[in-house]
């Protein structure tokens, strides 16, 4: 026996019932009304397994296309972390060649744009000590926000000098080789501010 729900409207009442109706109790209803009702039932349900089917396949459609973007945006995380990990290797080779006072390793890091602004390494070395020695000889620093786009990775570190000022730059690196990323630029971000 085929049970058809219903919904029925009380006007009186101002509320709606939903009734499971089988086909004899509806037309057992006033000739009238009970055709009616049928007629409504059949279309009702039509119209419910054409809603049910629909969100069926919208919700099959949307896992698919979430499922789909999961792989991309977990290789594309990826890939910025890495990106991030070469930015700090690099930065912080060349800090490290500065306190060490290698100027020559110090310099391989720059990039050709900048080395084509100062010819060799002692030119280069003398610009760092004098125009910002807190990058020079810091007392600390750290990494800050990371970017990466139009094929340039920015990273922004904070300096500490000796004088406890903290300092922000970004530095632009520009990638020259498949595994060679070098310093194309260093930007200040912001005005000494006392570490105290």
């Amino acid at each position: 026996m085929l049970v058809t729900y219903v919904i029925i409207y009380f006007p009186d009442w101002g509320f709606c019932r939903i009734c499971g109706l089988s086909s004899k109790t509806l037309s057992d209803i006033t000739p009238k009304i009970g055709d009616k009702l049928l007629l409504y039932s059949r279309k009702l349900n039509k119209f419910l397994k054409f809603l049910t089917l629909s969100i069926a396949i919208a919700t099959i459609t949307s896992i698919n296309l979430g499922l789909a973007e999961l792989p991309a945006k977990t290789s594309e995380k990826a890939d910025l972390i890495v990106l991030e990990a070469n930015a700090h290797k690099v930065i912080s080779s060349q800090i490290d060649a500065f306190r060490k006072l290698d100027i020559n390793t110090a310099y391989a890091f720059a990039s050709p744009f900048i080395k084509s602004k100062f010819t060799n390494a002692e030119n280069f070395g003398e610009m760092v000590r004098s125009g910002y020695p807190m990058i020079w000889a810091p007392n600390d620093y750290k990494f800050l926000d990371f970017n990466a786009f139009n094929g340039f990775l920015i990273q922004r570190v904070l300096f500490v000098d000796s004088q406890e000022r903290i300092f922000v730059f970004d530095y632009e690196l520009k990638k020259y080789s498949p595994d060679r990323w070098l310093i194309n630029g260093v930007f200040p971000v912001q005005s000494s501010i006392s570490g105290a």
